[in-house]
């Protein structure tokens, strides 16, 4: 049952232009990374993260579906420069 729900989700951040990141020239760009009901959303801008949270709230406001709160967590990475 999860599943179904996870390839819609994909499917609406698709179709809403959500864009991720491109770790290879030959490799599609990456924007969500999924295990069982857990998903990860991977983005490359701050701007780019909370178009697909929004979009996130929205697709479970549809579906009647909630994110585990206890299970939330972000990650920032920042390029650090070298002396």
């Amino acid at each position: 049952m999860c599943s179904l729900f996870i390839d819609e989700l994909i499917t609406y951040f698709n179709n809403n232009g959500v864009k991720g990141i491109q770790i290879h020239p030959d490799i599609i760009q990456i924007f969500a990374l999924m295990f069982a009901d857990d998903i990860a959303l991977i983005l490359d801008t701050v701007r780019g993260l909370q178009m697909q949270l929004n979009l996130l709230y929205y697709f479970e406001d549809v579906y009647k579906l909630t994110v585990n709160e206890q299970k939330k967590l972000s990650l920032l990475c920042l390029k650090m420069e070298t002396l």
